[in-house]
């Protein structure tokens, strides 16, 4: 079990390293099944998921975008990429 913020932070780096793998832009999509997976989830509604997603919106880490998909789709903040460090190359 993980607390939130590291939860979020794991969280955040595993949709942002999802998103360099997939070239999808700036979108990070944090309720992707692959991402929710790779995190060891079952199911991307998981409580303590949902506790990381909020704690990182509460922090202004991430803003949450619509593009028309059912995943929970948002994009990094620049206090979002301050707070995670060293990004991977993209």
């Amino acid at each position: 079990m993980h607390d939130s913020e590291s939860l979020a932070r794991m969280l955040l780096c595993e949709a942002y390293e999802h998103r360099a793998r997939f070239d999808e832009g700036d979108v990070l999509f944090m309720r992707d099944p692959v991402v929710t997976r790779e995190l060891g989830f079952g199911h991307p509604d998981a409580e303590e998921l949902v506790a990381a997603r909020r704690y990182l919106e509460d922090h202004d880490y991430v803003e949450r975008v619509d593009i028309g998909v059912a995943y929970g789709t948002f994009v990094i903040t620049e206090a979002g990429t301050a707070w995670m460090g060293d990004l991977p190359q993209t």
